[in-house]
């Protein structure tokens, strides 16, 4: 990417689309402050594209690594123009990430309630889309707050909800372990934050392998 944006003669706009594919891979990397680069970089020329979903990329990925870095005021001040941008096109899935992505926000900002209950409604969409990785990094992050909370019977719910996914079509068998492992350790009241975390990561990486768009 780097030899092509130096390569690059199609104009701003070019320009831009590979900065963002740049962040994409950087953040899936965990690079999140190079990802966050790339996309200040980009947002002059995509923003002033007519591209929706371009902009939409821009504007949302901006948000999910400012919530990475922790940057929870600034990435509140964003969220509304991803929102209204979400509202505008009205697709299913671009409404129901960017809940997913306030709930995260909420749950930075020490809402728990508030990012329990986003999770909840976030969780039902992805079950009822049979979208098992998504179904289960959102049980995931429900089950890190419940854990902080000590209500170690949510979490026993949140796993047992999860059963479906191990009958789920396109799922590696790295992901399925890793979630075995979570959902093993939350039927016995013994899950941990660290262990969760551990899952949350085995199971990102999964999904990326699997999906490598």
């Amino acid at each position: 990417l780097d030899e092509a944006l130096a390569a690059c003669d199609g104009g701003a706009l070019a320009v831009g689309k590979l900065l963002v594919a740049k962040a994409t891979v950087a953040q899936q990397q965990g690079d999140h402050a190079d990802a966050l680069a790339a996309l200040e970089e980009a947002t002059p020329a995509v923003e002033g594209s007519d591209d929706p979903n371009l902009v939409f990329a821009l504007r949302f990925n901006t948000v999910v690594n400012l919530v990475y870095l922790e940057r929870y005021a600034a990435a509140a001040a964003r969220l509304p123009a991803v929102r209204e941008l979400a509202i505008e096109q009205g697709r299913q899935l671009h409404l129901i990430r960017l809940l997913w992505l306030s709930s995260k926000l909420a749950a930075g900002q020490g809402k728990a309630e508030e990012a329990k209950a986003g999770l909840e409604q976030v969780i039902q969409e992805f079950t009822g889309l049979e979208l098992a990785y998504e179904a289960a990094l959102a049980g995931l992050d429900h089950a890190v707050l419940s854990l902080k909370e000590g209500r170690t019977a949510e979490v026993k719910a949140l796993a047992e909800a999860m059963r479906w996914i191990f009958k789920a079509k396109g799922i590696t068998r790295e992901a399925l372990e890793a979630l075995k492992l979570f959902c093993d350790a939350a039927r016995q009241e013994s899950a941990t934050i660290e262990l969760v975390q551990q899952v949350i990561a085995k199971v990102e990486k999964a999904q990326r392998a699997a999906s490598p768009e």
